[in-house]
């Protein structure tokens, strides 16, 4: 909560207080670039001041998509700001499942159908990547777990309890690590570096709260999720 206190008033500062060309300048900074903390502290000043699902889950969508743009132009070469990246967008379309769950069976259905519309034009763009850097594993597992997410969804829309019951196993995985049982193989852990190292878990930009620190993103991580969703997960 302190950390999400101070993310927000940082946030602010910049964002209202007259300092609006830097604000500018880091809305369009990349991973590698000084002002790039401060564009997540503006992003996740957005998700805590929206109020409704339904915008909590857009801005989700949108900032994985701001992830995925951000891996087409980072250097193969700048592997820990990949693994970096691709676990904010992993952290980022998560929410928008968890969020989407919340929903009820009439509201959720056009979200999930959001949500695999945007993962289809995601993988094509990550097919790319990959045609780009064959040899990076990052780019493999990342399209593993594109596929577990597209999974998901699809079972969503043919069933939406069935996927708020999925969610609230692996959920129940994590909180005791033990694996999760399902048809097929489920892909949960951070993107591992390439040299084959043990995954780490990404930490957020200068400790700051955000889509990748799910203890102060509204319905990210383990905690409960937003205020309005729906109570059956």
């Amino acid at each position: 909560m302190i950390n999400a206190l101070i993310a927000l008033a940082l946030a602010f500062g910049v964002l209202l207080g007259g300092a609006g060309a830097t604000a500018y300048a880091a809305e369009s900074s990349l991973p590698t670039e000084p002002l790039y903390g401060l564009k997540l502290l503006g992003e996740e000043a957005r998700l805590q001041l929206a109020t409704q699902t339904q915008t909590q889950l857009e801005l989700a969508l949108e900032f994985a998509n701001r992830r995925m743009a951000e891996l087409t132009v980072t250097s193969p070469e700048e592997t820990a700001v990949i693994e970096q990246t691709a676990n904010r967008y992993q952290t980022q379309m998560q929410l928008a499942l968890q969020l989407a769950a919340g929903l009820d069976d009439e509201a959720i259905v056009p979200a999930l159908q959001q949500i695999q519309n945007q993962l289809q034009q995601q993988q094509q763009t990550l097919t790319q990547l990959q045609t780009n850097a064959p040899e990076n594993g990052l780019m493999t597992q990342l399209r593993q777990m594109q596929q577990e997410q597209l999974r998901l969804v699809d079972q969503g829309l043919e069933d939406p309890q069935q996927l708020r019951n999925q969610l609230r196993i692996q959920l129940h995985a994590r909180q005791t690590e033990e694996p999760v049982e399902t048809e097929e193989p489920v892909v949960t852990e951070p993107v591992a570096p390439a040299s084959g190292e043990p995954a780490a878990t990404a930490e957020p930009v200068q400790n700051q709260a955000g889509p990748n620190n799910p203890e102060t993103t509204p319905g990210a991580g383990y905690g409960p999720g937003p205020q309005n969703a729906n109570p059956a997960l």
